[in-house]
């Protein structure tokens, strides 16, 4: 897969979701598709049949309605993040459930400030202390103190 394509005089970039865009956010399939069979009609979205975004051929391009393409795609499995990657070609971290109670998040805060502050140096203690200083006075100017 390639970062970019020239086509018709214009630079397409691989953007987000793993569609080429230009530099005026136009799609690089739908630019294809709307001047080989003309205009697309409202509510409708051109998929590409062999699932590969990045394939622009005119003969991997169909138009159909956006309901329907939804009902295509549409499974009862949830959105791992596995099949989240195999459909758009993004990896995403996965969200983890914190398995702390608020209480608990609170106090493992404070513990990893204490233990912070203890690994400073005297310098940076200054530092710190001097930055603190300085932006509760912006926060008392603004008047949100």
């Amino acid at each position: 897969m390639k970062d970019y394509i020239f086509w018709k005089d214009d630079i397409y970039h691989m953007g987000c979701y793993g569609y080429y865009v230009n530099n005026q956010k136009k799609l690089l399939h739908r630019v294809k598709y709307e001047e080989y069979y003309g205009t697309i009609p409202k509510g409708y979205i051109i998929h590409h049949k062999n699932g590969d975004r990045s394939s622009n051929d005119i003969d991997n391009l169909q138009c159909m309605t956006a309901s329907a393409h939804t009902k295509m795609h549409r499974t009862n499995k949830p959105w791992t993040d596995k099949r989240r990657e195999a459909h758009t070609g993004i990896r995403r971290t996965s969200v983890k459930i914190c398995k702390y109670s608020l209480e608990d998040q609170k106090l493992r805060k404070a513990e990893y400030r204490k233990h912070y502050r203890e690994s400073m140096t005297e310098e940076q203690r200054l530092k710190q202390n001097e930055y603190n200083r300085q932006y509760r006075l912006r926060l008392k100017n603004r008047g949100k103190i």
